[in-house]
């Protein structure tokens, strides 16, 4: 993963002229536990989480992605709510209209 920002850090390290040193976290919750401790001198996250750290941890957004992002309905198979047969024809219809 960490592979598709050689070319980031390679920029960064010829503007900077210092060693830039890649890192992530094993898993989800540590690696937000990184950012609130503020371990990560730059990080890329989720608009929502950008929002949340801009609002209460003093981060700074510095780039914005202009890609369109999409969301994503998720049922489990063993919902009590509903069946998952039940949002086939609800699918269906998304589809014809996104």
């Amino acid at each position: 993963m960490m592979k598709k920002y050689n070319p980031l850090i390679t920029y960064l390290q010829r503007e900077l002229q210092r060693p830039v040193v890649a890192i992530t976290a094993p898993n989800f919750k540590t690696y937000i536990q990184r950012v609130i401790n503020g371990d990560f001198d730059i990080y890329m996250t989720a608009p929502n989480m950008a929002a949340y750290h801009e609002k209460h941890n003093q981060n700074v957004r510095i780039v914005k992605f202009t890609q369109k992002l999409q969301g994503v309905f998720v049922i489990t198979e063993s919902s009590r709510a509903c069946s998952y047969s039940s949002f086939e024809r609800f699918n269906q219809c998304i589809q014809k209209h996104v």
